[in-house]
C-alpha cells in the first residue's frame, strides 16, 4: 500500500498481479495497472510527481509507471527486495534487499547510482525529513544503520 495525500492517491498491490489506484479522500477507483505476467505485486512506492514503482518477488523486477499507467521501464534486481523508498524530490529510489544491499537508483529510468553494503539482510528503510540526507536501515539482526549522503 502506498499513499500520497498531496496527489490524493492510494495505490495497492495484489497477489493477482494488479496494482489498483484509488482517490484517497473519496475512495473512487481511478485505474488498474497489471504486471505483464500477472505475478504478485510484492512492493510498491508512489512518488510525489505521480510515478509509481512496483516490484514482484516472483521475477525480481522493478517496474516504473506513470500515474496514468504507462510503463516507462523495468530493471531486474540482483536480489529479493524487502523495502522501497522514493525521495521527497522524486529523483531517487532506495531499495533494501535480502543480501544486505541498499541500492540507490534514478527515478527517471531506474538506472543504478550507488550501492551500500550491510552485514545482514535489510528489512526496512526510512528517509529522514527534507532534505533527505540520511537513510535509516533496519536489519534482520535487529540493528539500525544510519547512512549519510556525502555533501555535494
Amino acid at each position: 500500500l502506498a499513499i500520497n495525500a498531496e496527489l490524493d492517491l492510494c495505490v495497492s498491490g495484489s497477489a493477482d498481479g494488479s496494482t489498483i489506484v484509488h482517490t484517497l479522500r473519496r475512495g473512487n477507483y481511478v485505474r488498474s495497472i497489471y504486471h505483464p505476467r500477472l505475478l504478485p505485486v510484492t512492493l510498491l512506492a508512489l512518488a510525489n510527481d505521480g510515478h509509481l514503482v512496483t516490484y514482484s518477488a516472483d521475477d525480481l523486477v522493478l517496474r516504473l509507471y506513470t500515474v496514468n499507467g504507462r510503463a516507462v521501464t523495468d530493471v531486474p534486481t540482483a536480489e529479493r527486495l524487502h523495502d522501497l523508498r522514493i525521495t521527497g524530490d522524486s529523483l531517487f529510489l532506495v531499495c533494501g534487499g535480502a543480501q544486505g544491499s541498499i541500492v540507490v537508483r534514478r527515478m527517471a529510468d531506474l538506472s543504478f547510482v550507488h550501492k551500500y553494503r550491510a552485514n545482514a539482510p535489510v528489512r526496512s528503510l526510512a528517509l529522514t525529513s527534507m532534505p533527505e540526507r540520511h537513510v535509516i536501515v533496519g536489519l534482520d539482526d535487529g540493528k539500525l544503520v544510519f547512512l549519510a549522503r556525502r555533501p555535494s
